[in-house]
């Protein structure tokens, strides 16, 4: 009797390890993923809104993405600080933006449903623009309030950290353009 209930002690010990293993892997894989290819950033201002909100929180791949146009990225800039802007124009693009704030992509209008209160002021912008390999043109699409590459010229390639994918607070998925 006294050796079946050895048996069940460690059988129990056993199955208690093996659980405990499997929830430190899982730890240790889940910081490796969110250190090397997924970063978790809250929104700081209002410059994406109604898109996204101040204090908003984003999932952003900083690993294995492409830049598209449509894209929500966020861009480190040389201050130390960072921004989240939607992509308007890659490599290769002109971009203008007419005095009503129509901003043309190529030649063609964008139709832009996301931007609130539907207007594009070209601030400092002088146009028309093409884009150079290395960088992307991006925008808020809170364009009345957004300090974006119409007023500091466009963001390098290699200053981008990632694309936000998901939005966690409140929880969503990032549409595109």
């Amino acid at each position: 009797m006294e050796e079946a209930s050895v048996k069940k002690q460690h059988a129990w010990l056993s199955e208690c390890l093996d659980w405990i293993s499997v929830m430190i892997g899982a730890l240790i894989l889940s910081i490796v993923i969110f250190t090397l290819l997924f970063r978790i950033v809250t929104v700081d201002g209002d410059s994406m809104m109604e898109t996204l909100h101040h204090n908003d929180r984003v999932i952003l791949v900083t690993e294995f993405y492409s830049l598209d146009r449509g894209d929500i990225v966020v861009v480190a800039r040389q201050d130390g600080t960072s921004v989240i802007k939607r992509v308007i124009a890659i490599a290769g693009d002109t971009l203008d933006i007419d005095e009503d704030g129509k901003v043309y992509l190529n030649g063609e209008e964008l139709q832009e449903d996301y931007i609130r209160d539907g207007v594009t002021p070209a601030f400092d912008f002088k146009g028309p623009y093409t884009v150079k390999d290395g960088e992307i043109f991006a925008m808020g699409d809170n364009r009345k309030w957004s300090y974006d590459c119409r007023d500091t010229g466009p963001f390098l390639v290699d200053d981008v950290v990632g694309e936000a994918v998901f939005r966690l607070f409140p929880l969503d998925v990032i549409g595109e353009i």
